[in-house]
């Protein structure tokens, strides 16, 4: 359980985060040694009684839901784009006070004598808003009634080569539920997949 707290000002407000993990080695009904399942899931909580930008939570990429651009999962309201009054408005990402996301991942050895190992992955999150609940449950009003479960999800494949100076990751994400061009905020929309390098463990 993890909990930060701010007092300054320019906002005053509480961050909690909740998350379980487990794992489980195939290595005792497997030939195939070092197979190992991993699974992630973790809950996000801002409160606070300003209004939040930066702090507020944002989602894709590595380590939440791969597959979508870094923190281009997110509420959005509609702003200007010009100080003209007739400019057409603009969906701008404004992050959430709730996250939750869960990462499935089976891991297994390709070439185990230099450090590395394949893996394929599964993902699924959202982040919602203060007046939005998770996965939309009781909301009378669901602003994305094309995602099940209220959640964004993404499949992939990558190599991990734990190498002399640290883990070094390479990942392909596929997004299940890709956001057309010009929606939710994103004007490129979601590409077929994304490619990802990152250094560092996973969870």
């Amino acid at each position: 359980l993890g909990f930060l707290y701010t007092n300054g000002r320019a906002n005053d407000f509480q961050r909690y985060s909740l998350v379980a993990r487990a794992y489980y080695n195939f290595d005792e009904v497997l030939p195939v040694k070092g197979v190992v399942l991993k699974s992630n899931v973790e809950y996000g909580l801002i409160h606070t009684d300003d209004e939040l930008v930066f702090e507020n939570f944002y989602m894709g990429g590595f380590n939440t839901i791969r597959g979508y651009y870094l923190r281009s999962v997110s509420p959005v309201s509609r702003v200007g784009s010009a100080i003209d009054p007739s400019a057409p408005l603009l969906e701008f990402r404004t992050g959430g006070n709730q996250q939750i996301f869960t990462n499935l991942e089976l891991e297994f050895p390709l070439l185990e004598q230099v450090g590395i190992r394949g893996v394929a992955f599964f993902d699924a999150g959202n982040v919602f808003g203060p007046l939005e609940s998770v996965f939309y449950v009781g909301q009378q009003d669901n602003p994305h009634p094309e995602l099940p479960l209220g959640l964004y999800y993404s499949v992939g494949l990558g190599i991990r080569w734990f190498s002399p100076i640290g883990p070094l990751r390479f990942e392909f994400g596929v997004p299940l539920t890709p956001r057309p061009k010009g929606t939710f905020g994103f004007a490129q929309g979601d590409q077929p997949f994304t490619f990802e390098f990152n250094v560092g463990n996973s969870f």
